[in-house]
Parts: C-alpha cells; sequence; structure tokens
C-alpha cells in the first residue's frame, strides 16, 4: 500500500544520507546554508564585544569551562542552519528559555 512504500522510502533515503559525507550532503542542498562551527558560543561573543568596546577581558574566563561555551546564540533565518532537525518546543518555550537563561546568568556571575 501507499503507507508502506512512503515509510519504505524514508528509511532507504535516511540509510542514503547517513551513508553520505558532510561534503556530498552540502552538495544536494538547494540553498544557502550556515554552518553551526561559524556560529560563535555565547562566551565568544562576549570576548568579542568586550574587546571591540576596549574592556579589558577578566583574567579567569580563559581556564573556565561553563555552559557559556557550549551555548551559541543565534539571530535569523533558522531553517538555514546546517542541523539534522529543527524541532519547535512549542508552549515548553517559555520554560525552557527561563531555565536556560537563569542557567546562563548564574555561569556568567560565578565567572
Amino acid at each position: 500500500s501507499c503507507c508502506c512504500l512512503t515509510q519504505e522510502w524514508k528509511w532507504q533515503e535516511e540509510a542514503r544520507l547517513l551513508k553520505m559525507t558532510l561534503e556530498e550532503r552540502r552538495k544536494e542542498y538547494l540553498g544557502d546554508y550556515v554552518a553551526l562551527k561559524t556560529i560563535p558560543t555565547w562566551m565568544e561573543d562576549l570576548k568579542s564585544k568586550s574587546e571591540s568596546d576596549g574592556e579589558s577581558a577578566k583574567e579567569d574566563l580563559q581556564g573556565k569551562k561553563s555552559l557559556s561555551e557550549k551555548v551559541s546564540l543565534y539571530r535569523g533565518d533558522i531553517t538555514l542552519l546546517e542541523v539534522d532537525a529543527i524541532v519547535n518546543a512549542g508552549r515548553w518555550l517559555n520554560v525552557l528559555c527561563s531555565c536556560v537563561l537563569k542557567i546562563l546568568y548564574s555561569s556568567v556571575l560565578q565567572v
């Protein structure tokens, strides 16, 4: 039936994509993309802003491992991000944002 063919095609397509290298997958993109490695982490962004403002960076920022070195903030069209999936958190967005912000702010305040 139609449903089984669709499901079988999805599995075949998934297997095909998983076997591809990053360069091979990029050839199949329909347009521009934003690689995640080009998006600075929150800490890198803060450092570059403080340097451009002429402020000296805090000494202990360099050796400190924190969530702000793992999280990136992206402003733009998220459909251009080179990711495997984009998930809409819907009603959980407010809960997630408040939790993440609390963690990030506490991380920065500890530095």
